[in-house]
């Protein structure tokens, strides 16, 4: 990255010795992966590697040079249209629309976690945010990639997509947003570059403040993140707390603008004032035995949408092994115990997205409407078992999964669970109560071998009365002299 040399001094910066391998980095900075200055790779790692092949799926483009403008484009015909917009600051959308229209109420697929840090702004070497974000300094699992913008950096967490119906993992993106934006304040996060509809500068864009200057993305991963686990991950501060907490999720006046609490409005209210977030001994979250939960606090509607992705898991695992139309049908079945009316979208967003190839359009609903059919009759979605079977899941592919667990998995699961009740109900562990009554009978024996020392002739039931145990105890203790 190539940064003026007076804005460099400005904030204490060495001067821009260049580097040989890769001239549009600063010298410090050395590349973790794979670097791109081509905007198509930036938007297949992004949006999915099949994503110019999805149905009713759209992407925002938009420029400031120095006026505004942005059109929004059906993802088969972005490609064609990118060599019109690249140049100064360029944007895309991070997410995926389900219309024609950038709008958080019309995000269809939510495809990561970002954000947007101006590190020359508050002095800060780019180069150095990250290491520390690939060092894990600040407690955040590992990011994707970063995009080097020109004043800073973008940071992106890839995440199993998810669909707009999914409220509740939809609701755990949010907290996510909110919490990266709090967590990472100190190194320039923007509050306001956390909504759903966020455009971000596009990789190979050019930066009117920095000649020369190419944005260039670094690819670390292509793996994506379930959303749940990158929310249970994260580190708690006084403020992200809030956002974290498991037992706030109604709220009010939430219109997914993207308003973060470091923003001057008001962006939320509360019906009621969360709980505790985590315990400051083990960081463990609370949990509310609610309503429409599984008992634990987490809902089936959740626990469901989690369900959901495994079984994107599951195709990434699987890709042309010849499991494609068993997995779009378990998957339509599930889709429609979960949203009868959007289940056949739904479904067929996975076989775009996710089944490698798709199956043909055609081919494809006749697996959607067989599970339709299976719905009607009643016919649950397929079991655990079931699934493990069909698609010979090891126990190291199984470990990657959220919710699909085998049989013997879920009795370890159920036996943690119950201990760590136990042990919240100050039950002790076993060994603890065996070091102590070891401890409390060695007492016990040297009071008594006090007592025979003092008074050799003395009887049990005298020994008993003057030691305060029982004459079985005496006789038992006895033994072990």
């Amino acid at each position: 990255m190539i940064v003026l040399e007076k804005e460099r001094a400005a904030v204490g910066l060495a001067p821009n010795s260049g580097n040989a391998n890769y001239p549009n980095y600063p010298a410090s900075i050395v590349p973790r992966g794979e670097v791109t200055v081509n905007p198509v790779d930036w938007l297949r790692w992004l949006h999915g590697e099949n994503f110019d092949k999805q149905k009713g799926a759209y992407i925002t483009l938009a420029s400031k040079r120095p006026e505004y403008k942005q059109h929004t484009y059906h993802v088969s015909k972005i490609i064609s249209h990118l060599d019109e917009w690249m140049g100064d600051n360029t944007y895309a959308l991070v997410n995926t629309a389900g219309s024609a229209s950038r709008k958080a109420d019309n995000i269809k697929l939510y495809n990561a976690n970002f954000a947007e840090l101006d590190t020359l702004k508050m002095g800060i070497d780019p180069a150095e945010v990250a290491q520390d974000l690939a060092s894990g300094k600040f407690g955040l699992p590992i990011p994707s990639g970063v995009l080097y913008s020109g004043r800073g950096l973008h940071v992106y967490w890839l995440i199993e997509p998810i669909f707009a119906d999914m409220e509740e993992l939809v609701f755990k993106w949010r907290q996510v947003q909110y919490a990266l934006c709090d967590i990472l304040a100190d190194v320039g996060a923007d509050p306001n570059a956390t909504d759903a509809a966020r455009v971000m500068r596009l990789a190979g864009s050019t930066h009117p403040l920095v000649p020369g200057f190419v944005a260039t993305l670094d690819i670390w991963s292509r793996q994506r993140y379930k959303v749940y686990d990158l929310w249970a991950s994260l580190p708690t501060t006084e403020i992200s707390a809030l956002y974290l907490d498991a037992t706030t999720t109604e709220r009010v006046g939430d219109k997914s603008k993207g308003k973060s609490p470091h923003a001057k409005t008001k962006w939320v209210r509360y019906r009621k004032k969360p709980t505790e977030a985590r315990t400051a001994a083990t960081g463990a979250r609370t949990r509310a035995a609610t309503r429409g939960t599984n008992g634990g606090g987490v809902s089936i509607k959740l626990i469901t949408e989690m369900r959901l992705q495994d079984f994107y898991t599951i195709a990434a695992m699987r890709q042309g092994v010849g499991h494609r139309a068993y997995l779009l049908h378990a998957f339509a079945l599930l889709a429609y115990w979960y949203n009868p009316d959007r289940a056949q979208d739904i479904a067929l967003d996975f076989n775009a997205r996710a089944l490698c190839p798709p199956l043909p359009r055609r081919e494809a609903i006749k697996y959607i409407e067989s599970a339709e059919e299976r719905r009607r009759k009643g016919k649950k979605p397929y079991s655990d078992p079931w699934i493990i079977d069909k698609f010979q899941l090891t126990p190291e592919e199984l470990e990657k999964l959220t919710i699909i667990k085998s049989d013997e998995k879920r009795l370890e699961i159920d036996r943690e669970r119950k201990m760590r009740k136990r042990r919240e109900q100050g039950v002790k562990p076993r060994e603890q109560y065996e070091v102590e009554r070891q401890a409390q009978q060695a007492e016990k024996l040297a009071i008594l071998r006090r007592a025979l020392e003092i008074t050799p002739n003395a009887t049990n039931k005298q020994l008993a009365d003057a030691l305060g145990l029982s004459v079985r105890q005496i006789q038992r203790l006895k033994k072990l002299l």
